[in-house]
Order: C-alpha cells, then structure tokens, then sequence
C-alpha cells in the first residue's frame, strides 16, 4: 500500500509539472503571434504606460522679460509670435502687462484694463480674446466675470466683449470652429463643473454639459471635434486623475478608462495633429496640513480617438501654471512655477516630422 500511495503522488506531480509547462508554452505562442517587438514601454509610478509614438522634444528659448506665473497665452494670427496677457509676478501680485513673444525676443506691447491672472486666452479669427481671471493675490483673489478682446495685430486696443456667466477664475479654454468651449473654474464661493461654449459677438456663454464633478485648473485642449479635459483640481483641493472627452457635436461626456499616473492640475494642454499634451502640472503629496504641491516635468499625450494615454516626453524642468500655446506647429510653453518660485524660461516643443510610405510601381514592357 505504501508503494502504490507513493507510485500515486510522483504520477501526480508529474502531472502538475506537466500542465504548468504547457500553460508556459500557450503564453510564450501567444505573446509570439503579436509579431514585432514588443512595445517600449516607461513605468512612471505605480502605473505603466507607453510611450508616445509623437514624443515631444524641448528647446530653450528667449527668456521672459521677468519672471511670472498663471498668465493666459494665444498666438498672434499671421505671426509666428504669441501674447502673454497679465499673470502672477515673483510676488505672487497680479499683474496687467501685455506682452508677445517669439523665439527670439520678448517685449511689451500693451496693457488690461485690469490687473488679472488665471484667466484663459483663445484666438478666433484675428482677434484674441480673454475669459475671467482673478484681481488681487494668489492668496487673495478677487474672480472677475469679463470677457475681453484684444487686437494685437492693429491698435492693441482691449475692449469688453461680453461676460460670464458668474465670476470665474482657473477656468480653461479651447476653440473648435469659431466656438470657444469653456471649462470649470472657480467663482471665488464654489468650484464649478460647466462646459460653455461663447461666440464673438454674443453678450454671454451658454451651457452645453456639465462636468461629473466641479474642476478648476484642469488642462484641457480641442481635438478636431472634441475636448480633451486632463486632471484639475477638485472642491476638496485634491488633484484628479481622470481625462474626460466632451464631443461637441452630441454634447456627450464621456471618462476615458486611462487615468493620469497621479492626480494633475494646473498643467498646460496643446494640440498637434491628432493628439492632444498635457504639459507638466503640479500633484499633491500628503494630506491635511502636511499636504504639499510638487510640480512635474512629465508630458502626456492623449488620443481622443483611441481613447488611449501615453508619455510623450519631459519638460526641461519640472513646472506648473506655465501658460502654453502652439504656433505654426510648434508649442511654446512660457513662465509658470518651478522649484517654488516663478521662473522667466520659455521653450518650444516640436513632434517628429511625420513618416509616409511609398508604394513603387513595378512596370512591364
């Protein structure tokens, strides 16, 4: 019995060994039927992500005349310049400068009509426009409800082109068509979760959907026919993790199952081509009183259409409330907070040129 019980036990474990190298070889079949090597992949945290195929690569630039923060930036029509219009100084004070720039050179050219920064910038047309923002200190602010236009290209005049619906700063803008689609922000009582939409000549925004949860902060970009909302901060000052495409043709939201590493806000947001990018941002470390703000240099490239999340690169340094803007295809990203003071750099980033394949006809004689 004792023989028969032993010769029993060995015929299993054979047997377990057996099914186990059997499981290895399916994977190994499997994993070989993909074809190609396998996909580059960065693990940034906990999570792993792809890289980009469109990773972004960064340049210095002319520096700002002096160091800000939490201005709003948009490219000059017919120029390969942008203007920066107000923001925060070293001293976290608001402040109502205009000013443009290019890789070259950056120079004053006008001024608000209010001392003002978080606001969002946008151009339409040949005329860049200027939602909200907030009068007074970063610790003070004081929202404004204006909307303002400013013709950079003619006499500089700013003139008040229409207002909000309440007073809102932090609030993020993006044009598709001649629409601009605006994004949370912050009335100064409550964080707000509505996605408007304004036209130039229009004495105020409408509502066309509503955000799951109130966002300011957030970095959001158009792509073709759709929004990109990347991250932001929460009404409890959290940071969020979540992307949200907002189509605007059907008024649909819907959450991507891609998540940020962590939780982002006060990152810039672009489009090239098909993608959009979310540049550097700020996380939050700890809780309560020990919660603290780290900026990051990590760039992120979402697709809309695929609905998936990648890295696309990094930042020279790590930033966060830097205003960004694309010109002629390159972006430019200016100012923002970085080591926890502002900071005066600008840099460009530029995509891959892309590849096309040729087919060569063979010809018979």
């Amino acid at each position: 019995m004792w023989n028969q019980a032993a010769i029993y036990r060995r015929r299993r474990r054979t047997f377990a060994v057996s099914v186990v190298l059997a499981l290895l070889l399916l994977i190994i079949i499997i994993a070989s039927a993909g074809g190609g090597a396998p996909a580059k992949r960065i693990v940034t945290g906990v999570i792993t992500l792809p890289v980009s195929a469109a990773p972004l690569t960064y340049r210095p630039a002319a520096a700002l005349l002096a160091p800000i923060l939490a201005s709003a930036a948009a490219p000059i029509p017919g120029q390969t310049a942008f203007t920066l219009l107000g923001g925060l100084d070293g001293s976290n004070d608001a402040t109502s400068g205009v000013a443009t720039v290019d890789s070259s050179q950056t120079k004053v050219v006008g001024e608000l009509p209010a001392s003002l920064f978080a606001a969002a910038a946008v151009t339409v047309g040949h005329t860049e426009y200027l939602f909200g923002g907030a009068e007074g200190t970063a610790k003070d602010p004081i929202p404004e409800p204006y909307i303002y236009s400013y013709a950079v290209t003619s006499t500089g005049t700013v003139a008040q082109d229409g207002k909000l619906p309440t007073a809102n700063y932090g609030l993020a803008a993006a044009v598709i068509g001649h629409t601009v689609y605006l994004v949370g922000g912050d009335s100064g009582s409550a964080a707000l979760d509505g996605i408007l939409t304004w036209t130039p000549g229009a004495a105020s925004p409408v509502s066309v959907g509503l955000l799951p949860v109130a966002l300011r902060y957030a970095a959001v970009a158009a792509v073709g026919q759709q929004l990109v909302i990347a991250g932001g901060m929460l009404a409890s000052g959290s940071a969020s993790d979540a992307i949200f495409i907002f189509d605007a043709a059907t008024h649909k939201l819907r959450e991507l199952k891609a998540k940020l590493p962590a939780g982002l806000f006060s990152a810039s947001a672009v489009t090239l081509g098909s993608l959009a990018y979310v540049l550097g941002g700020a996380k939050v470390t700890g809780v309560g009183s020990a919660a603290t703000v780290v900026p990051v240099s990590t760039i992120y490239s979402v697709d809309p259409a695929t609905g998936k999340l990648a890295t696309a690169g990094s930042l020279q340094y790590a930033l966060a409330e830097a205003s960004a803007t694309v010109v002629r295809q390159t972006i430019y990203i200016a100012g923002g907070l970085s080591g926890g003071n502002a900071v005066s750099y600008v840099g460009t980033l530029t995509a891959p040129p892309a590849t096309t394949k040729t087919k060569t006809k063979s010809k018979t004689h």
